[in-house]
């Protein structure tokens, strides 16, 4: 069901433009992608495009997305119980473009998501249940 479509950029010239800084010449091609029913532009795996969308399920049936942009920040989208997509919500930060996971922890009381930084640090975002989501921090 996922539509892609391969665009490869120099990681490096993305990186500088996100962060304004001048690109190094060590940086690796990076893979564009978008999901077929969500939409969207999204930075995933060339190796493997399927990497680079995380998904949770919440209990009432709702399916959440999280990607990380061609802007370098987390954006998030996901179903209503009803039928719908919500629009795109950017969770915002500049995320290493380069290892585009993001990682999920649910538990019975919130789910967390953490993804690595430009900085090299992981970043955490958690959500209570019920409840908004929390800021970005790192430990």
């Amino acid at each position: 069901m996922k539509n892609r479509f391969k665009g490869l950029l120099v990681a490096a010239a993305v990186a500088g433009a996100i962060a304004g800084v001048a690109p190094t010449a060590q940086a690796a091609p990076i893979t564009v992608c978008t999901d077929g029913i969500f939409g969207g532009a999204f930075i995933c795996d060339q190796a493997d495009p399927n990497h680079g969308e995380t998904w949770w399920n919440l209990a009432d049936g709702t399916r959440q997305l999280f990607v990380i942009g061609t802007d370098g920040a987390v954006w998030t989208r996901w179903t209503y119980p009803g039928g719908g997509l919500s629009s795109w919500q950017n969770f915002g930060g500049k995320w290493a473009l380069d290892t585009p996971y993001i990682a999920i922890s649910p538990s019975p009381t919130s789910v967390t998501i953490s993804v690595m930084g430009v900085d090299g640090r992981r970043w955490y975002k958690t959500r209570p249940i019920p409840g908004p989501w929390g800021d970005w921090v790192t430990v």
